[in-house]
């Protein structure tokens, strides 16, 4: 019986999503996202945290302040988004980009989910968008009147599974999104069932799984017989997901930031509970004598330290001086080193100081430059997800009916994050206008300010109101004078 082009595909995705499921890059994720909320391989109990804090100024986890510092200094500040045009579409592109602000703007991605898929990017080295209409059980679109209420979901790397149609990892021949369905009455809890479903994207076709079995160990995937059409069409065109990937090379998926920190954050633990084991039981001189006609075992306490009688027929009396914890205090301080090192992350953005100048201007951007080295591609990075992102927008846009801004692409600015001499920054945009190096409409985007025409209409009209009122009183003044 001949296989038809439904059944194929059906075959090879569930021998896909089978092998898929252990990959090695969803322990990758649980491993890194593990040492970032301290789940450490050599661990350091709070009893140990919180004595090294108090007394000898350390910072016992490392890996989720290198997370978030590289996040912050990438996605600290709003992005600001341009509609690249020529005077002729000014008019229409500049509706384009109030669009998109409009849906960014619903979907918290600006800042708060902006902030959130780099930090999944960097944190576990792969992040992902989805981007869909809303439709009811019919699959009509359900748009409002503004047809800005596109959803826009950041995804959990390890529920996407993206199949790759050649090696260089450029274009995808399907991709599939697993989630988590609950059935039940109540909260979560043992009344409640968990399902798990599959939505296969294909260019042309969406088809939806469930995961059944009833063992583990014998669970398939089947296609979901309870829709009434499976597969349907995709009305996109094309693929609505979107992959970030922390890394810049040929490689399938990205490479967590940890990647070179976790082995250090292992041997500094170590370090920390020899210390601390260091000063538990050499912190004072301890006193041995033999000879005495005390019960052998006795115990001298003397403050707090003790005596330690030895039966023996020789009377002596033996010191041990306390340890010395110099030298482990000193590899705990390489070890941040290192880490700051392999981090590219200042080692003040790391751990707590114990003083010294604070460096400001350019000296501070001079001290912050290996993170602007690493923070630079993350946001080329996310600056080429992004126009993807709203090149895919548009196209939606217009299938479902709302006007064409396909013809434009978009540009992705951001805000810096180091402190500035703000004098010296508009000195500077001053003179890259008079000369010609930047538009205004440039300056004030990158100063993150959204409607630039909004903007300069208001700064005309207040010039106006100046001048007017400057020469209402030079007119005044001049009358005074001629009357004198």
């Amino acid at each position: 019986m001949p296989v038809t082009s439904a059944q194929a595909v059906d075959k090879s995705f569930k021998a896909w999503i089978h092998e898929q499921e252990s990959h090695e890059r969803l322990a990758n994720y649980a491993y890194y996202d593990g040492y970032y909320y301290n789940d450490h391989k050599i661990k350091v109990s709070k009893r140990i945290e919180k004595a090294l804090d108090s007394d000898f100024y350390t910072v016992n986890n490392y890996c989720r302040p290198v997370i978030d510092t590289v996040t912050n200094y990438t996605a600290s500040k709003p992005i600001a988004i341009e509609v690249l045009t020529d005077e002729k579409n000014k008019t229409v592109a500049e509706a384009a980009q109030a669009w998109l602000y409009s849906v960014y703007r619903r979907n918290k991605l600006l800042q708060i989910n902006f902030e959130k898929m780099t930090r999944g990017m960097v944190k576990k080295g792969d992040s992902f968008l989805k981007a869909f209409w809303p439709t009811d059980e019919k699959g009509v679109i359900l748009a409002t009147p503004e047809m800005d209420n596109i959803v826009i979901k950041v995804l959990r790397p390890e529920i996407v599974f993206p199949r790759f149609k050649s090696d260089d990892y450029e274009e995808w021949e399907y991709c599939a999104v697993k989630w988590q369905n609950y059935t039940g009455k109540g909260e979560l809890g043992a009344n409640t069932e968990a399902t798990w479903n599959a939505e296969v994207f294909y260019p042309d076709a969406v088809y939806y799984y469930i995961l059944k079995g009833e063992d583990t160990t014998e669970f398939q995937w089947e296609l979901d017989r309870s829709k009434k059409e499976n597969p349907v069409k995709n009305t996109y065109g094309f693929i609505p997901i979107i992959h970030l990937k922390n890394a810049i090379d040929d490689l399938a998926y990205g490479v967590s930031d940890l990647q070179p920190v976790t082995p250090l954050q292992d041997a500094l633990n170590m370090a920390m509970v020899n210390l601390v084991a260091a000063n538990t039981f050499n912190s004072f001189q301890r006193v041995f004598v033999t000879g005495c006609k005390t019960q052998a075992g006795f115990v001298w306490e003397i403050g707090p330290a003790t005596v330690k009688e030895i039966e023996s027929p020789d009377a002596t009396v033996t010191t041990i001086e306390p340890g010395d914890v110099t030298a482990i205090l000193e590899t705990i301080r390489q070890l941040e080193s290192d880490i700051a090192t392999v981090s590219q992350t200042p080692l003040e953005s790391l751990a707590k100081t114990l003083g010294g100048g604070v460096p400001s201007g350019f000296a501070l951007r001079v001290h912050y430059m290996p993170l602007e080295q690493k923070a630079n591609p993350k946001r080329g990075i996310v600056a080429d997800a992004l126009k993807d992102l709203n090149s895919k927008l548009f196209s939606m846009l217009r299938m479902a009916g709302g006007p064409d801004y396909t013809m434009f692409d978009t540009e992705i600015h951001f805000q810096g994050v180091l402190p500035v001499d703000d004098v010296a920054e508009i000195e500077v945009a001053e003179r890259e206008i008079n000369a010609g190096i930047k538009s205004k409409r440039r300056v004030m985007q990158e100063r993150g300010i959204e409607d630039t025409d909004a903007e300069q209409a208001q700064i005309d009209k207040e010039r106006g109101e100046t001048d007017f009122g400057d020469n209402l009183r030079a007119g005044i003044e001049s009358e005074i004078k001629g009357g004198e």
